[in-house]
C-alpha cells in the first residue's frame, strides 16, 4: 500500500481585486453594502474550500478531500488529466493559477484540481502519480 498526498495550491489574491473595488464602490456610492458583502463570500469560499483541500493516491483510488466533501475516483474510471488554461474570471475572482488541470472520469464526469505538486496519468500503464 503505497501512500502519496499533496496540499492544494492557496491564493487569496482576489480577496484583493474585491478589496478594491470595494473600497472604489463605497468612496463613489456610500450606500451599497448588500453587495459589498456579498462580493467578498465567493473568493473567501474557494480560497478556504482550496486550502483545507488534500489530494491523496492509495491503493488504486483518487482521494479528494475538500473542506465538506470527500470524493474517491478509483483510477480505472479515469479517462485522462489534462493541463487548461484558467479563464479571467477563475483567475481574478476565485483565484486559480493561469493554468490548472482537470481530471476526467467515469463518462461525463471532469473536476478542476489544484494539487501543488502536478498530478500525472500514464494512460497505457493506468498510473497516477505526483510529480516531484
Amino acid at each position: 500500500m503505497q501512500k502519496k498526498t499533496s496540499k492544494a495550491k492557496v491564493t487569496f489574491r482576489p480577496l484583493i481585486y474585491i478589496l478594491i473595488f470595494t473600497l472604489t464602490a463605497i468612496f463613489f456610492f456610500e450606500s451599497i453594502w448588500y453587495f459589498i458583502f456579498g462580493a467578498f463570500a465567493m473568493p473567501l469560499y474557494y480560497g478556504v474550500n482550496q486550502f483545507f483541500t488534500l489530494y491523496t493516491i492509495i491503493d488504486n483510488k483518487l482521494i479528494i478531500k475538500e473542506l465538506f466533501e470527500k470524493t474517491e475516483i478509483p483510477i480505472e474510471n479515469i479517462r485522462k488529466v489534462e493541463s487548461v488554461h484558467s479563464s479571467f474570471l477563475q483567475k481574478h475572482l476565485v483565484g486559480f493559477p493561469k493554468t490548472h488541470q482537470i481530471i476526467r472520469y467515469n463518462k461525463f464526469d471532469d473536476k478542476p484540481i489544484l494539487p501543488k505538486k502536478e498530478l500525472i496519468f500514464n494512460q497505457e500503464s493506468r498510473e497516477l502519480y505526483f510529480k516531484d
